[in-house]
């Protein structure tokens, strides 16, 4: 698989969202099977999976948004963040940009 980086803003705190956790899973016979697990750095990213060997096909990053704004106190409207992408060639760079808040989220995918 090419290389999948993450890059996370807390958008509450206007800051790099720091701690949160992330799954990495791809779609296999119809059914989606976890390839590892990360957690961000204090930068908000992720830029090394590891173990993570496959190639072109459908992958989805899922994000632990509740045990995040937990963590700080807060209630978000939804524990977790999804998001599907397509890996076209096994050398190619992605990049997913997450901005989380308490009631909402968006998702960005660029393919460098």
């Amino acid at each position: 698989m090419g290389k999948v980086i993450v890059e996370a803003l807390d958008g509450v705190h206007g800051r790099s969202a720091a701690g949160l956790d992330a799954r990495l899973e791809s779609l296999v016979d119809d059914e989606w099977v976890p390839v590892v697990e990360r957690r961000t750095d204090a930068s908000g990213r992720i830029e090394e999976w590891g173990g993570t060997d496959g190639g072109r096909g459908l992958y989805r990053l899922v994000f632990d948004v509740d045990r995040y704004f937990t963590a700080l106190g807060l209630c978000t409207a939804h524990p977790e963040v999804a998001a599907t992408f397509r890996i076209p060639d096994v050398g190619s760079g992605h990049r997913v940009n997450l901005t989380l808040s308490l009631n909402h989220y968006a998702v960005a995918f660029v393919a460098d």
